[in-house]
């Protein structure tokens, strides 16, 4: 267990490296400026930058991690139950906020850029769309876990669930949009309709 947790520490502090990097506005443009953060081959992206990269990989193992450790508490042994209810959960929570709040940062900043406002340029665009186009993947791995998610973890993270969802209504992709309304109407408006989650 021990090993574990300081994996997800690692994982934990690598994401927020890079986030840290990337809402840096003015060191982005020295890195575009002398080493261009896409490399292209025939107007083509070949790679992402390392930090992308390894902030990606960060949340990716998380989200392969955690839910497989709340499972197992799920299955009444006492032990991995003290297990998921004082280390899985929490993390788990913590990742799908992170998540969900990034990818919309992301997207504001490339709609910021876009119209050159924000202390942002024209010429931020391209990386800052690209940059949160490949987060997509790791946002609808999130939608994905909310779906699965039992009605009980709804009810105790309506409060912040709710309004990052709705936060994501004015994203540019269809992948997410797709995603958000089905999560919206499968699950997560049963789960209003059927108790006062944001008043209990």
């Amino acid at each position: 267990m021990s090993q574990l947790r300081l994996l997800m520490d690692a994982a934990d502090t690598a994401s927020a490296h890079a986030r840290a990097l990337h809402s840096d506005v003015a060191f982005r443009r020295v890195l575009r400026d002398r080493n261009p953060p896409l490399m292209t081959f025939k107007g083509q992206i070949s790679r992402l930058p390392h930090l992308i990269e390894q902030e990606l990989a960060a949340y990716n193992l998380m989200l392969s991690a955690l839910p497989r450790l709340l499972q197992l508490g799920a299955q009444g042994d006492p032990a991995r139950k003290e297990v998921a209810d004082e280390f899985a959960e929490p993390r788990f929570t913590l990742t799908l906020q992170l998540v969900l709040s990034e990818y919309a940062q992301k997207e504001r900043r490339a709609e910021l850029a876009v119209s050159g406002s924000g202390g942002y340029q024209g010429g931020d665009a391209s990386s800052l769309e690209v940059e949160s186009d490949a987060m997509m993947p790791v946002l609808i791995n999130v939608l994905t876990a909310l779906e699965s998610a039992n009605d009980g973890y709804l009810r105790r993270n309506m409060a912040w669930i709710l309004p990052s969802l709705c936060d994501l209504i004015r994203c540019r992709r269809p992948e997410v949009r797709a995603g958000l309304h089905r999560i919206m109407m499968t699950k997560m408006s049963p789960v209003l309709v059927h108790g006062d989650v944001l008043g209990s």
